[in-house]
C-alpha cells in the first residue's frame, strides 16, 4: 500500500507529529495496532509492515485522551511477542517513547504510517485518518475481563466501527462496552 503525502500541520501545540491512514484506506488492520507494556518494555502488536526508526503513533484513551509518537527501536522482538496480551497476530515490535512505560496510558492503539493533522479537544481526539472527510474517534471499553479497543468513523457507537481489537486483561472489571462495541 503506498502511502499518502499529505500536508501535516508539523508539531502541534501539543508537541507530537501527525500520523495517519492514507486515503482510501479500506485495509485498517495493516495501519493499527495495539500498544502495551510488558515490564519495563513498550510494545506494539500489528500486521503493519514496518522496521527499526520507524515513528508510531500512540492514542492514550484513558481518562483524559493524549497522543505520544514513539519510535520502533526493535522489529519483530521475541520479549514483546512472549508476553503479549494483545490478540492482534503480531509481528511484536520493541518501541521507546519520551515517555518512560510507566507513564504511558496503556494499552493504546497505535497508527503507523503518513501524515495528518489531527488535534485534542475537550479530552478526545479527533483525526481524519483515511482523509475522506469524516473524522475518526478512538474509544476503549470494558468487558468482562479485557478492553475492546475500537475506531469509528464519526461518533462513536453511532458512526461506522471501522476497526477493533481486543486486548485481555486478566482480572475481572466491570463492562462498560455496549453491543455496539462489539
Amino acid at each position: 500500500m503506498t502511502r499518502a503525502v499529505a500536508t501535516c500541520l508539523g508539531w502541534l501545540s501539543i508537541g507530537v507529529l501527525c500520523l495517519g491512514l492514507s486515503p482510501g484506506t479500506e485495509d485498517w488492520g495493516s495501519e493499527l495496532g495495539v500498544v502495551e507494556r510488558i515490564d519495563d518494555l513498550i510494545c506494539l502488536s500489528t500486521p503493519g509492515k514496518i522496521q527499526a526508526g520507524d515513528l508510531v503513533q500512540l492514542f492514550e484513551l484513558f481518562e483524559k485522551q493524549a497522543v505520544v509518537v514513539a519510535v520502533v527501536e526493535e522489529a519483530d522482538s521475541k520479549a514483546c511477542r512472549e508476553a503479549s496480551h494483545s490478540t492482534l497476530q503480531g509481528p511484536f515490535h520493541r518501541l521507546r517513547s519520551g515517555k518512560s512505560p510507566s507513564e504511558l496510558q496503556l494499552p493504546a492503539i497505535a497508527v503507523l504510517g503518513g501524515r495528518i493533522p489531527l488535534t485534542i479537544r475537550n479530552g478526545s481526539t479527533a483525526v481524519d485518518l483515511d482523509g475522506d472527510g469524516v473524522g475518526e474517534t478512538l474509544r476503549s471499553c470494558t468487558s468482562r475481563e479485557g478492553l475492546h479497543l475500537t475506531v469509528w468513523s464519526g461518533e462513536p457507537l453511532t458512526g461506522t466501527r471501522r476497526w477493533h481489537s481486543y486486548y485481555y486483561l486478566g482480572y475481572d472489571t466491570d463492562p462498560t462496552c455496549t453491543e455496539r462495541d462489539y
